[in-house]
């Protein structure tokens, strides 16, 4: 019996995307694109998390540091990608845009 509460078990490049998609992210706004990305699925949630503590501990990390620096990713696809990481990639879109606009709203407070 699987610990998995989703119906269908996620793939590598789901599980992949998600991770590139949410490791820029910190704070509250990492807890809610994960919490919106897994959808009640606790052991994917749980494998990005871990994922995440390890990329936040090591010398070596996941993501490319350029990357990083610059706060934007291009994926480029050889072929159609899966439907999986186009969701994720919209889902992180949004996330930051609703994070930019409330990062502008308290600038404009101040």
């Amino acid at each position: 019996m699987s610990t998995n509460n989703s119906p269908m078990s996620p793939t590598p490049e789901r599980e992949e995307a998600l991770f590139q998609a949410v490791v820029f992210l910190n704070g509250p706004a990492r807890a809610a694109f994960l919490d919106q990305a897994c959808a009640g699925d606790a052991a994917l949630q749980k494998r990005l998390v871990t994922l995440l503590a390890a990329h936040e501990a090591t010398d070596m990390p996941l993501a490319d540091e350029k990357q990083a620096a610059r706060g934007t990713i291009k994926l480029e696809f050889t072929e159609e990608p899966p439907e999986e990481a186009l969701f994720a990639l919209a889902l992180a879109s949004e996330v930051l845009k609703e994070n930019r606009i409330r990062l502008s709203e308290k600038q404009c407070r101040e």
